[in-house]
């Protein structure tokens, strides 16, 4: 896996997406229903500012990247540990 590149992934959806979990969680459904195994995110634009650019990466780090930021954004996405406690009740 590369680390690094998670990181860059997870800092740059943080950045873009702190005051939009609405976009963030519909990244997230697109990038899943995607049928590729890459994903490119290109430039972005938000009420007062934008940039330009493009990463490629693979599509499941896309998703792990955006899952482990909506985790830490947003209070009513279910833990990992909390659903696997559940599932063995």
């Amino acid at each position: 896996m590369d680390y690094a590149l998670l990181a860059t992934l997870k800092q740059y959806l943080r950045r873009r997406y702190a005051a939009d979990l609405v976009g963030l969680r519909r990244l997230a459904d697109e990038t899943f229903a995607d049928a590729t195994e890459t994903v490119t995110l290109t430039s972005s634009g938000a009420e007062g500012g934008s940039q330009s650019g493009q990463i490629t990466c693979p599509k499941g780090l896309l998703l792990q990247a955006v899952e482990e930021v909506l985790q830490e954004l947003d209070s009513t996405v279910p833990r990992g540990s909390s659903v696997a406690f559940l599932s063995m009740r």
